[in-house]
Formats: C-alpha cells, structure tokens, sequence
C-alpha cells in the first residue's frame, strides 16, 4: 500500500510538471499571436504612407517632407525585421523547451526503473528468509546485499534531489518567459495607438510629426530590451538543458554498474528493517517535494 502512494504522489508531481508546461506552450502561442498583429500593424502603416506619397506626388510635395516620409518608412521596416527576427527566436524557444519535456519524461522513467530495482531487492529479501540456513553464510551474504541497497537509495535520493533542482529551474524559466510575454504585449499596445494616431492626425503640422518620430525611437529602444531580455532567457534555459544532460548522464552510469553487478542470494530481519526506514525517509522527501511544487503553483 506504501509503495502505491508513493507512485501516486510521483505521477501528481509529474502530471504538475506537465500542466506548467502546457501553460508556457499556450503563452507561446499568444506570443506568436502578437507578433502576427504587430506585422499587420507595419504593413497597414506602410501602405497609409506609400498612399498618401501617390496622392501628394503631383502637388510638390516639399523634399524635407519627403525625408520625413522616408525616415518613417525606414523605422517600420527596421521594426519588421527586428519582429521577424523575434518571431525566429521564439521558434528557437519552443524547440528547446519539447526537447526538455522529454529529457524530464526519460529522467522520470529512470527514476521508475530505480523504484523497480528496489522492489526487486526486497523480492530477494523476502526469499532469502525463506530459505536461511546458516548463520555464517546468512552474516556475510546480508553484509554484502545490505551495502549495495545502501547505496543504491544513495544514488536514488541523489537523483531526486538533482530532478526536483530542475523542476524549480523550469519553474523560473516559464516565469521569465511570462515577463517576456507581457513585455511584447506592452510593445503592441503602443504600435497599435501609434497607427490610432496617425490615422487622426496625419494632416497635423510637422510639429506634431516630430512627436511622433521620437515614439518610435523610444519604440524601438523598448523593443531592442526585449531582444535582449529575451537572449539572456535563452542563455539561462541552455545552462539548465546542461545541468540535466550531466544528470541523466550520472544515473545512466549507475544503472549500468548496478545492472552489471550480481546480488547473492541470502535472508537477515535485520535488512528488512533498515529497508523500511529508508522507504519512509525516501516518503518524507517526496512528500517535502510535493509540498515545494505546491507552493510555486501558488
């Protein structure tokens, strides 16, 4: 009965992790939803300009004005680029974050394994006291069986701690992205009033026009920020893939030795008992572990 809850608890946290991560794929999605309006936004204001220049092109229109013109032509073309190349990041982003969710799901099936491993060890044991028949040989074999599982929960305890480091950085990672997002949203907002006004006041004075250069200009410092927001996001997020790819490297090498290595058959009540106490210290961290995912979520 123990040890179902135990798996249990382990599917919660993992179906947790999941969610989470279904979330930061629903918020990439906006993101991109963003970005398609953003380019709507420069072409509609492209095309304003390039239909005003046709009809003032038989009136003279002054060659300073031109300039003008010009300049704002060649900013919304920057910002274009500056969005397309946003919109390559993003790509860039999602394709690391399905490779993570499937380094955490083998890493999670490693630790499954694990769990069998130890079951199967106390198989033995069981048998083992079935089946004693000398103290000596009971002594020595027990001595050795008892060492492996040692170390064995060991490396087991070590995993654990190493793949619930990583939730928490995940955690991070999908709230940086969030602030991303919302920052994107924020640039939206002021393209979208700036096409509102030069809808309305595309006949004003060139005072008025001058008003409106230096918000793009402050438009696009914002949006240089958020390139740059988002390339230290990227950096954080290669640094953790590392981490977890050293990770799933160590418990690799431990399946490996454990599986090589040959148990010997033999039974002491002595090793049940130390075998229980560590299940109920390995039920204390994953309980410590819930109680952490539980907290973020809030």
């Amino acid at each position: 009965m123990e040890e179902v809850k135990e798996r249990m608890t382990g599917r919660a946290g993992v179906r947790s992790l999941d969610d989470r991560l279904s979330l930061a794929r629903e918020e990439s999605d906006g993101l991109r939803k963003t970005i398609d309006r953003l380019k709507k936004t420069m072409e509609t204001m492209k095309k304003e300009y390039e239909e005003e220049k046709r009809q003032q092109s038989g009136g003279g229109v002054q060659i300073e004005q031109w300039h003008e013109r010009k300049r704002f032509e060649d900013t919304i073309d920057r910002l274009r680029k500056e969005i397309k190349q946003l919109t390559a990041r993003e790509k860039v982003f999602d394709s690391e974050t399905a490779k993570r969710d499937k380094r955490i799901a083998d890493l999670e099936s490693i630790e499954t394994t694990r769990m069998r491993s130890i079951a199967q060890l106390e198989t033995q044991l069981r048998t083992l006291r079935r089946e004693k028949s000398s103290v000596a040989i009971e002594h020595a074999e027990s001595t050795d069986l008892r060492s492996k599982i040692k170390m064995l929960e060991d490396q087991l305890m070590s995993v654990r701690v190493e793949l619930n480091e990583m939730r928490l950085r995940n955690a991070r990672l999908m709230a940086e992205r969030r602030e991303a997002k919302s920052e994107m949203k924020k640039k939206s907002v002021e393209i979208e009033k700036k096409e509102t006004e030069k809808v309305k006041e595309k006949e004003k004075e060139r005072s008025e026009k001058n008003v409106e250069r230096r918000e793009i200009s402050e438009l696009r410092i914002k949006l240089s920020e958020a390139v740059k927001q988002h390339a230290e996001t990227r950096e954080k997020l290669a640094k953790s893939e590392k981490e977890k790819n050293e990770t799933i490297e160590r418990h690799r090498l431990i399946v490996t030795r454990l599986e090589k290595e040959s148990v010997p058959v033999s039974g002491i009540a002595l090793l049940n008992d130390k075998l229980q106490a560590k299940e109920v210290e390995i039920r204390h961290l994953k309980g410590r572990i819930a109680d952490l995912e539980k907290a973020k979520e809030r």
